[in-house]
């Protein structure tokens, strides 16, 4: 045997036992890592505890009411998180809509499950039906996150509707939107009565009151002011979203949600601009071909069954569906298949900016189709007491090309014809007030001639109003730059069209007050529309060009707070930051309105 041979080969492994011994005696007399493992957790949640929170996690921080705002300061007793101080701090806690009169709102809470609820109502039929579902949604809106509530609660709550008219199931100009709620501790019990003329204003009150709970992630626990008192009712009965699916389609879910952030809101009618020039998504079931011809695909298209559905998810949160399909002007796609059909050229070449077509006016058979689609639009509304046209922007340089009459005065006979024809398709229930935009046309005695004031609103948007307000013509507002939420985004085609800019700010929705800046009767004013063209906005992108500028404008249309001086005061940022909050916990796409720094001390962001 080569003796020497074998003790070399063992040499690797006794080296190896001695680096294993020297290992084992470094750990042993080296001091312990801060290094904490996770049990039961993933890899990538293992993280090491940094220094900073190892040094500082005696440290307890808390928040402290301080006026109107709350402070984040270093406590050694008892903490309170931020969303539990802001709901016990300032006259207006977190409401949003501010009500109109609050007659007291305590700065005490109690704690509750959201299984111990006790509901009554005396609605009957459809009332009841919708009060019911309208409970239902309020309680998805208690926000719990955890499966499991800790803490001792030995408390109900008991909530009432009362109603009176139990026939108003859908919303009107006429509609009583007001609301009474009564808050009260008796003993084990938080009594919750709301009061009101119809489920509309039972509706908004159950929104309110949805917004004196708050969930408290440090507690783990539900809570509800104990005490308040509020009349409220809103300034304005027209308080609109206009969403424009004719330059890009949007999936039924997206538009829900835009729904769902109305009914957040206060905001009662959902103007859905359903075509325009580059598409026709709307089924008309007796003119098929309109959507064939001019629907992206026959995957984007709106027939009855959705947008019924539409019109009921709507309903039940206070909300009404206007349908607006834009003629003469705004035509293109979707009216081109006439010749075909032996029915003619149904549109004009214009060759304009973004309205390149308009509806032939010498072709009797184009409004015999628009007749058809009034006819469809009529059987989809709730109500057609309000009955949307379209008539914007329509192109002087178009008639010219064709007839050397007067322009206004022939297009404004025109828009009347297509009034009568609204008129006819819904005999069995006329519109009781007829929306156009307003336009060259609004201007002068044209519009007064052939438009009475007694049945026609003025959407206006841009250009001179002086003469609807000497006339007393009703107006909803949605003023470019102020109102339009689609500027800001730069040009969308190199060739032609100017860009809507600037971006509009949401501080500069909530300040806009047209009735104030012109001299005008109030009450010729119907109210107000947010208005999105979609030219830049997509599914993914619909969420947050709507929010939080949306529920900006909300407050202005329905409660008109005073600006104090012109200056948004910091109660407003604060509770529009928490009304924000509230969205994304709906499943909306907010945006964020400022760093969180702001939050948590106010004074250093307004």
């Amino acid at each position: 045997m080569d003796i020497t041979k074998n003790y070399y080969h063992k040499i690797p492994a006794l080296i190896g036992t001695f680096l294993i011994f020297c290992g084992l005696l470094v750990f042993i007399t080296t001091k312990p890592s801060t290094v904490q493992i996770k049990l039961g957790s993933n890899n990538d949640e293992q993280e090491p505890e940094s220094e900073y929170l190892s040094q500082n996690s005696a440290l307890k921080w808390s928040y402290k009411c301080d006026g109107e705002k709350c402070q984040k300061v270093l406590e050694n007793n008892s903490t309170s998180s931020y969303i539990t101080c802001s709901m016990t701090c300032g006259k207006n806690s977190q409401l949003w809509p501010v009500p109109q009169e609050i007659g007291s709102l305590s700065k005490q809470y109690v704690s509750f499950l959201p299984t111990e609820i006790d509901f009554s109502t005396n609605a009957m039929n459809l009332s009841k039906k919708l009060v019911d579902e309208a409970f239902e949604i309020f309680k998805r809106n208690i926000h719990v996150p955890d499966k499991q509530l800790i803490g001792s609660y030995n408390v109900r709550l008991s909530l009432n509707i009362q109603i009176t008219d139990f026939s108003m199931t859908t919303i009107t100009l006429s509609t009583d939107e007001s609301y009474h709620l009564l808050v009260s501790q008796k003993k084990e019990k938080v009594v919750v009565a709301i009061t009101a003329e119809n489920f509309f204003g039972a509706r908004h009150g159950l929104e309110t009151l949805s917004q004196l709970i708050w969930y408290d992630k440090d507690t783990k626990s539900l809570n509800i002011l104990n005490e308040a008192d509020i009349h409220d009712y809103p300034k304005f009965k027209h308080r609109g979203v206009m969403v424009d699916t004719g330059r890009n389609y949007f999936a039924v879910e997206g538009l829900k949600r835009v729904i769902t952030g109305m009914a957040a809101n206060k905001l009662n009618t959902f103007h859905w601009h359903i075509t325009d020039s580059q598409s026709f998504p709307f089924v008309v079931p007796s003119v098929p071909k309109l959507s064939q011809y001019g629907a992206y695909s026959q995957a984007k298209v709106y027939d009855a069954a959705t947008i019924r559905d539409m019109v009921e998810y709507a309903r039940v949160r206070g909300v009404k569906v206007i349908i607006e399909v834009d003629s003469p002007s705004h035509v293109q796609f979707g009216w081109n298949w006439g010749p075909e059909e032996d029915l003619g050229d149904l549109t004009l070449d214009c060759g304009s900016n973004t309205i390149d077509r308009m509806l032939n006016p010498f072709n009797i058979n184009s409004l015999d189709i628009l007749e058809k689609i009034y006819k469809e639009i009529g059987n989809l509304q709730t109500s057609t007491e309000i009955f949307h046209i379209g008539g914007d922007e329509i192109d002087s340089s178009c008639w010219f090309r064709y007839s050397n009459e007067t322009y206004g005065e022939f297009w404004t006979k025109y828009l009347w014809l297509m009034v009568n024809r609204s008129y006819q398709a819904n005999s069995d229930k006329p519109p009781k007030y007829v929306v156009i935009w307003n336009s060259d046309l609004t201007e002068d005695d044209f519009l007064f001639n052939y438009l009475p004031k007694e049945s026609t609103v003025v959407q206006f948007w841009f250009g001179t109003i002086d003469f609807l307000i000497i006339e007393r013509y009703k107006i909803i507002f949605s003023t470019v730059g102020k109102w339009y939420l689609d500027c800001g985004f730069g040009k969308w085609r190199e060739s032609k069209g100017e860009a809507c800019d600037p971006y509009t700010q949401w501080q500069i929705v909530y300040g806009y007050q047209p009735w104030v800046e012109y001299t005008m009767d109030i009450d010729t004013v119907l109210g107000g529309e947010v208005c999105l063209w979609t030219e830049q906005v997509g599914e993914d992108t619909l969420d947050t060009r709507l929010w939080p500028r949306t529920a900006a404008f909300a407050e202005r249309i329905w409660s008109d707070p005073s600006h104090y001086g012109g200056r948004i005061s910091i109660d407003v940022y604060l509770r529009l930051s928490t009304q924000r909050e509230r969205l994304v916990q709906r499943g909306l796409k907010a945006e964020v309105l400022w760093p969180e720094r702001c939050v948590q001390n106010p004074e250093f962001c307004t």
